[in-house]
């Protein structure tokens, strides 16, 4: 599934990032003051409608590829749209 940068939310964009930053979702759930099964909702959502984002491994989560791209470019693309 392609990821369109048009069909993301600020608010799941910013979860994105804060769980790229921490590498984990409790990390990430804690530094955005939600809890872990609020965070895991965020990220089913963001990935149902965008596609797999993250990459659940034995030591934590990292961004795929897609993730990785809309992360790098996703503030370009917001300020060029702006």
């Amino acid at each position: 599934m392609a990821t369109d940068i048009g069909s993301i939310r600020v608010d799941d964009f910013r979860t994105l990032l804060v769980v790229h930053q921490t590498g984990s979702l409790a990390a990430a759930a804690r530094h955005l003051g939600v809890s872990a099964s609020r965070m895991s909702k965020i990220v089913g959502r963001l990935e149902q409608r965008l596609g797999q984002m993250l990459s659940r491994r034995s030591r934590g989560i990292a961004l795929t590829d897609a993730a990785r791209r809309l992360v790098t470019r996703g503030p370009i693309a917001h300020r060029q749209m702006g």
